[in-house]
């Protein structure tokens, strides 16, 4: 049904940006966003799929609102997607990678927990975050993930200490 594309989209993972050069989504993710139960019923398909397979385990969890709003995507940032509704881009990075590059990603996507979302879809955004002294910055800031030497980027610690200029007049930065 060609109206399941308003829920199943795609889901782009650190594995995704990691493992494939085209950085493409492997996987699909249905998402009926904060819709109540009447809307998301209007989608049969993708519905029966999050009734059987979400609903059971939902029920087995200990947030409420979990357990109660069983159908809906569970880690759902509405001031994320909210502050990326405006782009078509977003430079993305994945939190755990064995290189510290941003790329740019569709933002009409569901992005993994796992990824670090700048909300820019600038060039000069992603010229600074793939510069030199912002993967420098980043591999002094921050510590490897506990199972290896893999660096874990911790936007608190690396993006927000981070030295940025300052936008010129008349520019977009």
């Amino acid at each position: 049904d060609p109206r399941n594309a308003d829920v199943v989209h795609r889901y782009v993972s650190g594995a995704d940006l990691n493992e494939d050069t085209q950085q493409r989504a492997s996987r699909f993710v249905i998402n009926f966003f904060d819709w109540a139960l009447d809307r998301a019923r209007q989608y049969p398909g993708p519905f029966e799929i999050v009734e059987r397979r979400v609903r059971p385990e939902r029920a087995k969890v200990n947030r409420k609102s979990h357990r109660e709003r069983w159908w809906t995507y569970g880690d759902r940032r509405p001031a994320l997607y909210e502050a990326i509704a405006r782009l078509d881009r977003v430079i993305v990075m994945a939190l755990a990678s064995r290189v510290v590059m941003p790329v740019f990603v569709d933002s009409r996507q569901v992005l993994s927990h796992r990824l670090v979302i700048f909300p820019y879809s600038d060039d000069a955004h992603f010229g600074l975050l793939s510069s030199a002294f912002h993967g420098w910055w980043a591999r002094s800031t921050t510590g490897p993930l506990a199972t290896g030497s893999v660096p874990n980027y911790a936007p608190s610690d690396v993006f927000l200490t981070f030295a940025q200029p300052e936008p010129q007049s008349g520019s977009s930065w």
